[in-house]
């Protein structure tokens, strides 16, 4: 990996190698696969008729790794301390009370309906953490943990040499899942997170043996790996979606000179000029594996730079001088900013407007695009659920307000409609162009076996070596 795992608290976890490293060692209730919401320590969950109480039946047959069981009140004391810690999500003002009524149930109160929760409970930083661990070792969550903590396929080799550089993962013996033909898992006798930092040297050594899988190659390596016939090589799904912000309150006020915008931008040579290729073109705010993504949208505008010209001209915005903000940190959905914003200028400078980039930072560029100080501004999320609420906003307008408060309280299949009643509505209000999905290519070698590149990280309980 180009960096290693910061924490092994997965409440706590936001960089990529401590992601990868928490799928190996924790489970969440449940799991997202494809859009859909699959049972993992839940096997079931009901819902009161007024939305507010969710009763989750858990698996029996797990304990933690240092021997704890799991059961309700271990998911009770874990929500308890997610709701005093500072984290991603906060708990505490969606859960009104957490209770186990036996071993095998516990159940959740919320203060008011919530439908992203299951899409919560399945986000990484939601895994359960043994409550042996977190009361007898301090340092459960450091790289120095004494404690193994999680009950997935793998845990920390304790007394192993390990830290930033390097951290051995061993099988977890106390494992529950079996394969579909009862053997037992994991396949593996373990796995190694390594941290290499020049991307040729990744690409080294996955070809000379010294590793099976890399990510975070650069255009040059990938190009390298797909010529050799002994690697594999595949894209995450999306995790990500950059866009172009537009202000509709200053010289663009117009939607007919923001559609203008939208004309000219031309998806595939941004993937190609700023991402090196591992993006794919959006057509929406929403990826194609979250709920309210609309199939029926193939494009957010059709790109044709003489039409926007001469849309833009009509509408009175030709000659424009205009600053583009963006973020000048790299974000995992950005990791190169400026050449980001240096493409999207040279893109509207087909169309006569003079764009010049403006490096912010992050406050700075979310304060002025919430108050409307900057004309044009590229952003970028990349969550860690898979929910549209994570992707959407109101841009300013009521109605897309109210549309947005009714899908976070709405049952699934009426609140997908409704994001896709918010996508139409960005669509002709243009106030925030859909670039492109980011994506993060996966190299590994030819004996591995059964890898599924995922979203946040693959899981290896399922990957074997071949011949």
């Amino acid at each position: 990996m180009p960096s290693g795992p910061a924490t092994l608290d997965p409440w706590a976890a936001r960089d990529a190698a401590s992601l990868l490293a928490q799928r190996q060692i924790y489970e969440t209730l449940v799991t997202v696969d494809g859009g859909r919401v699959a049972p993992a320590l839940a096997t079931a969950w009901t819902v009161s008729a007024d939305g507010l109480e969710w009763r989750f039946t858990l698996r029996t047959d797990v304990v933690f790794q240092d021997g704890t069981p799991f059961d309700a009140r271990a998911v009770v004391e874990n929500v308890r301390r997610m709701e005093r810690s500072p984290g991603p999500y906060d708990l505490a003002a969606i859960v009104d009370a957490v209770d186990a009524v036996d071993a095998g149930t516990v159940v959740l109160r919320l203060r008011a309906r919530y439908a992203p929760l299951l899409a919560t409970l399945a986000a990484p930083p939601l895994a359960m953490a043994s409550p042996g661990c977190v009361e007898r070792d301090a340092r459960w969550a450091t790289l120095e943990s004494a404690c193994p903590a999680g009950t997935g396929p793998f845990q920390i080799l304790l007394g192993g040499a390990r830290g930033a550089a390097s951290l051995p993962l061993v099988a977890n013996g106390r494992y529950w899942r079996r394969d579909g033909g009862g053997a037992r898992l994991p396949y593996l006798d373990g796995v190694t997170l390594l941290r290499l930092s020049d991307a040729s040297e990744r690409l080294a050594a996955v070809r000379g043996g010294g590793a099976e899988v890399t990510v975070g190659l650069g255009a040059a390596e990938l190009a390298a790996a797909r010529a050799d016939p002994n690697l594999s090589l595949a894209e995450r799904p999306p995790s990500g979606v950059v866009w172009l912000g537009v202000s509709a309150d200053g010289p663009l006020s117009s939607a007919a000179a923001r559609r203008a915008l939208a004309m000219a931008v031309d998806r595939d040579a941004i993937v190609r000029a700023a991402f090196a290729g591992q993006a794919e073109p959006a057509a929406q705010l929403l990826p194609p594996d979250v709920p309210g993504y609309d199939d029926t949208v193939a494009e957010f505008a059709p790109s044709d730079a003489t039409a926007a010209r001469t849309v833009l001209a009509s509408a009175g915005g030709a000659g424009l001088a205009l600053d583009l903000a963006y973020d000048d940190a790299p974000s995992p959905a950005v990791r190169d900013p400026a050449r980001l914003a240096a493409a999207v200028a040279a893109q509207l400078g087909r169309i006569d407007l003079a764009v010049t980039p403006r490096a912010l930072s992050s406050a700075d560029l979310a304060a002025g695009a919430a108050a409307g100080r900057l004309p044009l501004w590229v952003d970028a999320r990349a969550p860690l659920r898979r929910d549209a609420v994570d992707l959407v906003d109101s841009w300013g307008d009521p109605v897309a307000a109210e549309l947005l408060r009714t899908a976070a309280a709405t049952a699934e299949a009426q609140r997908a409609e409704l994001y896709k009643q918010v996508s139409k509505m960005l669509q002709q209000q243009v106030t925030r162009i859909p670039l492109v999905y980011t994506t993060q290519a996966l190299v590994w070698s030819g004996r591995l076996r059964g890898l599924v590149p995922g979203v946040l990280g693959e899981a290896y309980g399922t990957v074997w070596i071949g011949r």
